[in-house]
Order: C-alpha cells, then structure tokens, then sequence
C-alpha cells in the first residue's frame, strides 16, 4: 500500500476515474473505448504489487459508495487508466458465461500475471477477448 500521504490522491483519482469510466460506457461501444484507453497495445513496465494493491484498495473503496453503477466494467475501465497514467502495462479481458440460463459478461484487468479488479472470478468465465491481444 502506498504511504497514507498518497491515499487521498488514489482516492480522489479513483473517484475521478469512475465517474469518466461510467460516462464512457454510457457513450461509447466497447471497442471505442479499448482503442481510446489502451492506444499503446499495453506497453509499458508490469505494475509493482504495492501499486496494484493502492488501484484496487481506492476502486474497491468508491465503487460502494457512488450513486451509479460502478461494477467491473467501470472498475476495469478506471483501473486500465490509473495504470496507464502510470505508464504500466494493463490487459483487459472480456469474458462470459451462462449463469441460470443467462448470458454473463465480466471484465478484469491484470498487469502481467497480477490481478488488478474482477480477477478473483476470472476463471469462471470463458474469455472472448484481451486487449491488447496475447
């Protein structure tokens, strides 16, 4: 976790991020927003643990408490751009499955082999597409 100084920046820029990523979704097609958020293919350095860890501690921490709808889309979409201000690499994976006769959509981001958000139930879903593309 980054120094208590620096948790209200992640959480001002969480918050920031949030509320940009639930306006993006009610504006643009996923694919527009895949080219706009991760122009560079995912280039960039694998996030430290500890950054990782202040990304999803301030997501986590917001997603709760904002009056919309902030579930792993807009959780994914914030992070990819928390981590690429940071000039790290992200891969986003849009992934389904059937639940109750219901088709499924989830979204989670990694940086390198590490869970950012919406990892925890990724294996539970079959995934349809990874930006950047591995």
């Amino acid at each position: 976790m980054v120094p208590r100084a620096h948790r209200i920046v992640f959480a001002l820029e969480a918050l920031l991020f949030l509320v940009v990523s639930r306006m993006l979704v009610r504006l643009l097609t996923f694919k527009k927003i895949v080219a706009l958020l991760l122009p560079d293919q995912g280039k960039g350095v694998i996030a430290e643990p500890e950054l990782i860890a202040s990304v999803r501690w301030a997501l986590n921490g917001w997603s709760r408490r904002v009056p919309f709808r902030a579930k792993c889309y807009e959780q994914g979409l914030a992070a990819c751009m928390m981590l690429r201000r940071r000039k790290r690499a992200v891969q986003l994976t849009y992934g389904v499955r059937n639940f109750e006769n219901r088709l499924v959509a989830h979204i989670w981001v990694k940086s390198g082999s590490q869970g950012v958000v919406g990892s925890e139930n990724q294996s539970d879903f079959a995934a349809l597409v990874q930006y950047p593309p591995s």
